[in-house]
């Protein structure tokens, strides 16, 4: 069963995700105007969600070495903690598009799609105490390069030209974290979990693999669409 310290952990940043959202409201950081009012939320899902991706990203980097040896049985506190952390995230924003989206669009959903899918393994992960290398090695992929994205969602918020040096600096960034950290981790995930079948449940093996395989797709896809609506639209 999944470990006390681990339901607390995921508890705590449950809470801790929604106090802070709760606490942008007060103005402390400065809301751009055309998000003063109705589209306050989607202003502060984005920081709460950079705030995310920094702390969690980190951690993931940090625990790499701890996983790297084996990816299915190497198991440590910094690596449950660090899971932990991104199923209470996970667990948070779906309740909140959930609580702020009364119609839903196809992004939405896929959105809650995604975020079940994140709960699930995350939790299956730490019952189990299994496969925790593949988690961390997700999250640093995705994570660390998801950074640059919110922060270029921020801007735009901003009302920053797309022509800026900073907003190009973060594009570079992106582009760069993409190519280099993001699309060759997916790519070593995939082929460590086809080089780890034997060790596989059925469980894993009709949900790594595919899943892996189609988050690879999306993300190139999604990668391809940003830089389009950056560059090549007139």
């Amino acid at each position: 069963m999944v470990s006390v310290t681990a339901c607390v952990i995921i508890l705590a940043s449950f809470g801790i995700f929604s106090l802070f959202n709760k606490f942008l409201e007060f103005g402390v950081v400065p809301i751009p105007k055309r998000y003063v009012g109705n589209l306050q939320y989607k202003w502060r899902s984005a920081v709460v969600s950079l705030l995310h991706s920094s702390v969690v990203g980190s951690m993931s980097i940090y625990s790499v070495p701890t996983i790297w040896s084996d990816f299915v049985l190497n198991y440590t506190s910094i690596g449950e903690t660090t899971v932990a952390i991104f199923t209470g995230y996970m667990i948070y924003d779906i309740i909140n598009l959930l609580i702020r989206n009364v119609n839903y669009s196809n992004v939405v959903a896929s959105l809650i799609i995604h975020h079940v899918m994140g709960c699930f393994f995350g939790v299956i992960m730490i019952h189990h105490q299994q496969w925790l290398g593949y988690g961390i090695l997700c999250l640093v992929s995705n994570e660390i390069n998801i950074i640059f994205t919110h922060i270029r969602q921020l801007m735009l918020m901003n009302d920053v030209p797309k022509s800026s040096t900073i907003f190009r600096v973060n594009n570079m960034l992106f582009i760069v974290s993409f190519v280099t950290i993001r699309a060759p981790a997916y790519l070593i995930i995939l082929v460590l979990l086809v080089q780890d079948i034997p060790r596989m449940t059925a469980l894993w093996h009709f949900s790594m693999i595919p899943g892996s395989a189609g988050l690879l797709l999306l993300n190139l896809y999604m990668f391809v669409k940003l830089l389009s609506s950056d560059y090549f639209v007139v």
